[in-house]
């Protein structure tokens, strides 16, 4: 985690940035004065995203500048993995193979976890290759052996990790909401941002829309949110007790972005930066998250969790809608309150 916070502390102040813009969009659309189709909104939206969707490029060059490798080639293999073909064959779900291998393929815009193993392994593989090949030929011949070896590793090996790591926790939650949804809410509020950092709660993601899109409802998403506002009361709490006066203008602006369910400059940039209040969320998302699983919250239609987007969990009756009211004001306050 140490290492992961240090390679996003360069991005923070631009994700603060974009995540206000993100959050000042949806207030803008609620509240009809943007529509999604307007072409103000489209250009604004893709400015306040563009960050997100490529963050394995921004994360290849703080990574490799962490481990020290060639910063130009671990962008090049980051922008392999956001190639307009590549990302072809994902959506295509056609049979993928690199010379007989099976590839997984998956979306890896907005990932982490697979361009920082990437940059990592081809950092030690830069060094490696540099001692063995001539000074003369070394500065083409190093570049072109890690390009070749990299990206294939990368779709081959760690995309996949990700997958499976997701979707392993995916039908072992499914399992506990079966048996308990009061302690799978509390073992979902609390690790939700964990599975967030390591890029691995795309495998839950699947199972919350084929949900609604079957059932027409979903009873797992709900927790999630308690984890959500955790660790917002968290970057709060940091903000009321800091003395620091740059992180106290860090921890205010993630704050804001935070509520509307973007978290990453809060977790990247102040909590887990600083450890306890990081540990804070966690309780507070246990605690909120129990509230909700036993309230049997449900969701309605998709969307991040966020204070914009909770009518998506009021449905006929608002039965269960209580509940998610009570689990997030509890997540909020046990966070930033444990500091």
């Amino acid at each position: 985690m140490d290492i992961i916070s240090s390679i996003f502390a360069p991005l923070l102040g631009v994700m603060a940035g974009a995540g206000i813009l993100k959050g000042l969009l949806l207030i803008a659309s609620n509240f009809g004065w943007l529509e999604a189709t307007d072409t103000t909104y489209i250009i604004l939206a893709a400015t306040a995203d563009s960050l997100f969707y490529f963050l394995p490029v921004l994360l290849a060059v703080t990574t490799a500048r962490k481990f020290e490798g060639n910063i130009f080639t671990a962008v090049t293999i980051a922008g392999a993995l956001l190639y307009p073909s590549v990302i072809a064959l994902n959506a295509e779900e056609v049979a993928t193979t690199f010379f007989g291998i099976p590839v997984t393929m998956m979306s890896y815009s907005s990932t982490v976890i697979p361009i920082i193993l990437a940059v990592f392994v081809m950092s030690k593989f830069e060094k490696l290759c540099n001692r063995f090949i001539h000074e003369s030929v070394k500065n083409f011949i190093t570049p072109l052996l890690s390009l070749v070896v990299m990206v294939p590793l990368t779709l081959i090996v760690f995309g996949p990790i990700g997958v499976n790591v997701g979707n392993a926790i995916a039908d072992g939650l499914l399992a506990v909401f079966s048996f308990s949804p009061l302690l799978a809410g509390a073992i979902l509020g609390a690790s939700w941002q964990l599975l967030v950092i390591f890029g691995v709660h795309w495998g839950l993601v699947p199972v919350f829309i084929n949900n609604v899109a079957v059932y027409g409802r979903d009873g797992i998403k709900p927790s999630s949110a308690a984890s959500v506002f955790a660790q917002t009361g968290a970057t709060f709490g940091v903000f009321l007790k800091t003395k620091n006066k740059k992180l106290k203008a860090l921890a205010g602006s993630a704050t804001v972005t935070a509520l509307f369910g973007i978290t990453e400059p809060a977790i990247y940039g102040v909590t887990l930066r600083l450890k306890k209040p990081f540990i804070a969320g966690i309780i507070g998302g246990a605690v909120g998250g129990a509230i909700i699983g036993q309230a049997g919250t449900q969701a309605f239609a998709s969307g991040a969790p966020g204070l914009l987007t909770l009518p998506i969990f009021y449905g006929p009756g608002g039965e269960g809608f209580l509940g998610l009211v009570l689990g997030i004001v509890a997540a909020f306050l046990v966070s930033a309150t444990r500091l």
